[in-house]
């Protein structure tokens, strides 16, 4: 029988103090109050980080305390080229990922291709492991009975995620099957630029903006094909994994 644990009642809220760069400054040292009660409290056998940025984060903290650092990648965080990381956030994990990469217990790869990434970067191979982001699959399970002609895109509105493709694709669409109907759930960057384009190519979408997962579920039901598109972006940007397709793959069967 396998026991299972509700760390509901062991959450540490660390908006409790100072500000949100005060609170940065002293976690990145390992001196976070919050954060050390807690774990005093917990007693935890390893500190889980997402993203490689948040294992820098997380480095001292690990060191003083003598705690193995898990670190899950998710994208940006291995595939980006490094000129894209300008903020201050962003060269701190440039000055502490190799760091990260080589003290890390373990590193948590979400596809082959963050994966390989990341043994670029300097990774050892035997301490990167792929691992799947798993799907509920009864919050996301088939709908039988989709009405037809009803394509969806889901995603953040910018290059990387190809929502320009996503546009000029079904203006042609349109021209040959009038009836089907475009909906977009996302919000970002090209939301005005996207919107001129669809006008300027006369092109009829239903703008959903950024929605909570339920809602985003209940579109998925209403739609009968996901287009999920992924570009390079002008900066050298890549997609690392497009989580709408795992949920949408659950929830769909015709894409």
């Amino acid at each position: 029988e396998i026991s299972t644990r509700d760390w509901s009642s062991d959450v540490c809220s660390s908006d409790l103090w100072a500000t949100d760069r005060v609170r940065r400054s002293a976690f990145s040292r390992g001196l976070d109050p919050v954060a050390n009660r807690c774990i005093d409290r917990v007693a935890p056998r390893v500190l889980h980080a997402h993203f490689g940025p948040d294992g820098a984060f997380a480095l001292r903290t690990v060191r003083r305390r003598g705690l193995p650092l898990v670190v899950s990648f998710h994208g940006y965080d291995a595939v980006r080229p490094d000129s894209t990381f300008a903020t201050r956030g962003g060269r701190f994990w440039l000055r502490h990922r190799s760091a990260v990469l080589a003290e890390s217990a373990a590193l948590l790869a979400n596809s082959d291709f963050v994966r390989a990434h990341l043994i670029d970067l300097g990774a050892d191979p035997e301490r990167v492991h792929l691992h799947h982001l798993g799907v509920d699959t009864d919050a996301y399970a088939p709908t039988p009975n989709r009405p037809a002609g009803r394509v969806l895109f889901v995603g953040r509105l910018a290059a990387v995620k190809g929502i320009e493709v996503a546009i000029r694709a079904m203006s042609l669409v349109a021209r040959r099957h009038p009836d089907v109907r475009f909906t977009v759930v996302g919000d970002g960057p090209l939301r005005e630029d996207m919107g001129r384009l669809a006008c300027d190519l006369e092109l009829e979408v239903a703008w959903r903006g950024a929605l909570a997962p339920s809602a985003v579920r209940d579109e998925l039901a209403r739609a009968t094909l996901l287009l999920a598109p992924s570009t390079v972006s002008p900066e050298g940007q890549r997609e690392a994994l497009g989580l709408s397709l795992v949920r949408s793959e659950e929830h769909t069967s015709e894409l």
